[in-house]
């Protein structure tokens, strides 16, 4: 029976691991390693692809008969000397018909690719094209001679000259290949400054073709004009993503109202084979540039940061600035969000839609996650008159939209954000007299809940944390009872709650040690 490419792998793999990491005084160890070669020898399949497979499994793979050396670019230049040594060894055997044969086996046909260009007996480019072209190929980065052919490319035009690739398309002509199949085989090609000029050179389908199958990358060495006509061509092929993944990391590269337009299409995308998971820390730099930038409307702004808020980072409300201003100076705002998480309080529940169902959970996550809270003047101070005028016209909207109680909860949570005051006591003095106001029942009970939410995860204790809590809260509540008697009655429900729970966690330490 013929012995699989993971047989000798895995023989492969432990010799190495012999060689390098053994204790060099083990006798057995050695005696090991001789019968490991030996078996290693006595596996190597007869099929040369076989063979040879492991070696282009990835570009580190870690050869059997060496130790490991200190030089990791000597290292590498052995494995591709072993890589040359397979490739050619294939070559005359099977000729580039066996290049597709070792490429099935699991193996990185880029890497086949590169390797086929370093060869010092290299077949001539021109019988390495119409080979790779005879091929019933599209050049898709998933196919193997797509991959295949981009190892290649990419190999004979590292010195940055255009001229091989002129032959290349030449030789693609005269195999038949139409422009879509010329745009996909030049979307092979190095994404480089001298592949785009030679681009411009092509009919306008070669073109079109080409920005449908290429895959971008460091457009900082572009230069901001180029990066945006890049990005433009990707946007008109309809690949939103494509060109959000273009950008990692270099959003200094285009203008503002660029990386809009990216996201607005992002969202309008159906394109199944052009979605894929966005990449959390993409969205959030393209929101801040977007934010930091200029020549985009801030409800332009607002709603990018509605519709992409879960794809933020971690404290992501902080990334959301736009929208959290909107919502805690701008009461139809507020409201909107509301009547998207809520239903009117006299509504029976229904079937919603998946648009409704999105437009929900974004919703009730920015209500929620938010630490935001209205009443700022341009200092960032809380302004009774600026707070006062927001609440009442904010529950004024509530009470048309049959919202009331959850949009004064709302507020309350909001409020729990607030600063201490000038006084030192908790809330600020700019929001006391609205949480003492005698009709804010549901105010200061979205409050209360929220102050307990804002302690956030905390681990088991013996109830000290808890009595500290209760402390404080008792202190702000007896400094604020004879002003605002409402709202010290709120603190010392939340003193009242910490001081309970005190109590448990005590008789809860208690048994964890007695068990």
């Amino acid at each position: 029976m013929t012995p699989s490419p993971s047989c000798v792998t895995l023989y492969a793999k432990k010799l190495h691991r012999l060689l390098n990491y053994r204790d060099e005084s083990d006798a057995g160890a050695s005696i090991l390693i001789e019968q490991l070669q030996e078996l290693y020898a006595l596996t190597e399949p007869d099929d040369l692809s076989w063979r040879h497979a492991w070696l282009f499994e990835n570009s580190w793979v870690d050869l059997p008969a060496f130790k490991r050396l200190e030089d990791y670019k000597a290292e590498d230049a052995l494995r591709t000397e072993h890589r040359k040594q397979a490739l050619q060894e294939i070559l005359d055997h099977s000729g580039l018909a066996g290049l597709l044969t070792l490429a099935a086996h699991k193996t990185d046909a880029y890497l086949i690719g590169c390797t086929l260009g370093q060869l010092d007996a290299a077949p001539p480019l021109d019988e390495v094209v119409t080979f790779l072209v005879s091929r019933q190929n599209g050049y898709l980065r998933q196919d193997p001679i797509g991959q295949l052919t981009s190892g290649y490319l990419n190999h004979i035009l590292k010195s940055g000259e255009a001229e091989p690739l002129e032959r290349v398309l030449l030789l693609a002509r005269e195999a038949g290949h139409d422009a879509d199949r010329l745009g996909r085989l030049l979307s092979c090609a190095p994404q480089r400054a001298f592949v785009w000029d030679f681009l411009e050179s092509q009919p306008a389908d070669v073109q079109a073709s080409y920005w449908r199958s290429a895959t971008p990358y460091f457009l900082q060495d572009a230069g901001s004009d180029r990066a945006e006509t890049i990005i433009n061509c990707l946007l008109d092929a309809k690949r939103p993503y494509t060109a959000l993944n273009a950008l990692k990391g270099q959003f200094d590269t285009v203008s503002a109202d660029t990386l809009a337009r990216i996201l607005e299409a992002i969202a309008q995308s159906q394109d199944d084979e052009e979605r894929w998971p966005l990449d959390s820390y993409s969205v959030t730099e393209a929101i801040k540039a977007i934010e930091n930038g200029d020549g985009v409307a801030e409800h332009r702004i607002v709603q990018l940061e509605f519709l992409f808020f879960r794809a933020l980072s971690f404290g992501r409300w902080s990334e959301a600035k736009s929208l959290y201003r909107a919502i805690t100076t701008q009461p139809a705002h507020l409201i909107e969000l509301i009547k998207m998480a809520f239903k009117e309080r006299s509504a029976e529940a229904r079937d919603m839609t998946d648009q409704e169902v999105f437009n929900a959970e974004n919703a009730l996550d920015i209500l929620m996650d938010g630490k935001a809270y209205p009443g700022l003047d341009e200092t960032g101070t809380i302004r009774p008159d600026i707070l006062d005028r927001f609440v009442d016209e904010s529950l004024a909207l509530a009470e048309a939209c049959d919202r009331r109680e959850i949009t004064e909860q709302i507020i309350g949570q909001m409020l729990s954000h607030v600063s201490d005051g000038s006084d030192g006591v908790w809330p600020h003095e700019g929001a006391r007299a609205l949480l003492d106001r005698e009709a804010f029942e549901d105010l200061r009970l979205g409050f209360v809940i929220q102050i307990h939410n804002n302690r956030g995860v905390h681990s088991a204790t013996d109830g000290a944390e808890e009595r500290a809590l209760a402390a404080r809260y008792r202190a702000h509540a007896d400094a604020l009872m004879l002003d605002w008697p409402r709202l010290a009655g709120a603190l010392n429900s939340v003193a009242e709650d910490y001081e309970r729970q005190a109590q448990r966690e005590s008789v809860e330490s208690r048994l964890r040690r007695e068990i």
